[in-house]
């Protein structure tokens, strides 16, 4: 899926997926709701630490790093999106107004 952007988010060059991956899986403790889940970043946001990234199956989530290492029950901070549109209207274009 081809994705737009709106400022503040952008596309992860696919020579910073990885990056970004390490640095979820550090964050993400055994008690943490995205424990065990297949997910790779797509997104990132220039005006937060939040990352966006998709779901195995299709979904979305918010992910606020930390850059603190391991993360507990509450850290990472996520919000669950169903869909690329429910990630557009719900958090990307709130962004881009306030941005």
């Amino acid at each position: 899926m081809k994705y737009q952007w709106l400022e503040p988010w952008n596309e992860i060059a696919g020579d910073q997926v990885d990056f970004f991956q390490i640095e979820l899986l550090k964050e993400i403790s055994y008690s943490h709701s995205l424990f065990g889940l297949q997910m790779r970043p797509i997104g990132r946001s220039l005006a937060a630490d939040d990352i966006l990234v998709q779901f195995n199956n299709g979904k979305y989530a918010v992910v606020h790093l930390t850059w603190a290492g391991k993360g507990d029950k509450a850290w990472p901070k996520v919000v669950y999106y169903d869909s690329w549109i429910e990630f557009v209207k719900g958090q990307m274009i709130p962004d881009n107004l306030a941005y």
